[in-house]
């Protein structure tokens, strides 16, 4: 027995696919995934905006929460409000954003 997994079904070839048998598993809702990563990251992050982002992916949630992706995500937003207002610093943005 072999179990083939993927998230794409059609990037697969005919010839393989001709020889599965498809099992379809549904994707957790939003409520679900966001009330489990609530019990499974420390308080301070957002789970529901860390679901919102990662596109309703719990576990990319999840290494986002652990990595503080937010944090990275919005000195990034900064950055670039920063460099679109009227004194723009862009020698200096790109030193921080090289390290």
């Amino acid at each position: 027995m072999l179990i083939l997994v993927a998230t794409t079904a059609g990037w697969l070839p005919p010839t393989v696919l001709s020889r599965c048998q498809a099992i379809d598993f549904p994707t957790v809702s939003a409520h679900q995934g966001s009330a489990w990563l609530k019990t499974n990251i420390a308080p301070e992050h957002d789970a529901d905006l860390l679901m919102r982002l990662s596109r309703g992916q719990p576990l990319t949630a999840f290494s986002w929460a652990e990595t503080d992706e937010l944090s990275v995500r919005k000195l990034l937003f900064d950055d670039i409000v920063a460099l679109l207002g009227t004194d723009p610093e862009p020698v200096e943005t790109a030193s921080r954003w090289k390290s």
